[in-house]
């Protein structure tokens, strides 16, 4: 067993406000691929079907996050955001947003544009093709990095594409 290797426990609300319990245990996440001092779950964001969690802690604090998906109500593993700019503690996936078009991802300690400047990941969701069965999460900005990386999930599929971060 690692130490901090982290995991993360989901919540579902009652209907009932009066019910007791409110919350409900329905799922605990694993971490898909733990190590010392991962942090998985330090950060964790989820709307529409989609749970990204964040493991600054992991590779030396380069850090990562980790797509899910919910398929039969249940969140199931997607694939792995790694860091594009990986660096010994860059804290990639410190802290996460997601909306229904955007997914922002923080590494506070990036050293792209300065030793220890920090930078924000940003991607846009679109969706492409007939019925949009295909989304692609495309960054919107156009600054350092070397570009490169893909998720690919069920459309419900989507694609995460990153490009640079500023």
């Amino acid at each position: 067993s690692q130490t901090d290797a982290g995991v993360v426990y989901v919540y579902t609300k009652n209907s009932n406000p009066l019910a007791t319990p409110l919350f409900t245990l329905t799922q605990t996440i694993l971490n898909p691929f733990p190590q010392d001092n991962d942090s998985f779950g330090f950060s964790a964001v989820l709307e529409n079907g989609v749970l990204i969690i964040g493991a600054y802690g992991k590779d030396s604090f380069s850090g990562v996050a980790y797509l899910y998906e919910l398929v039969e109500n249940v969140w199931t593993y997607v694939q792995t955001v790694d860091n594009p700019t990986p660096a010994n503690s860059d804290w990639f996936g410190r802290s996460l947003t997601l909306n229904a078009d955007f997914v922002a991802v923080s590494a506070p300690q990036d050293d792209t544009a300065a030793t220890d400047a920090g930078s924000v990941y940003l991607y846009k969701k679109t969706c492409v093709g007939n019925g949009s069965s295909i989304k692609e999460w495309v960054a919107i900005n156009g600054g350092g990095g070397s570009g490169g990386g893909s998720i690919v999930t069920s459309c419900t599929k989507q694609t995460l594409y990153y490009y640079g971060g500023f």
